[in-house]
């Protein structure tokens, strides 16, 4: 699952779940930090 359809969940997730659950998705860590080390690695030339 790439990081677009987790974000597109999360987000209609959202809309249904009251806002308290909204309140611990957004403490999640966001999936541009997750995948910001595997960009790192691959040499930009």
């Amino acid at each position: 699952m790439t990081d677009q359809q987790v974000v597109t969940r999360i987000r209609a997730l959202a809309r249904k779940e009251p806002p308290t659950s909204r309140r611990l998705l957004s403490t999640l860590p966001p999936p541009s930090r997750r995948s910001c080390p595997g960009q790192r690695q691959t040499p930009r030339s």
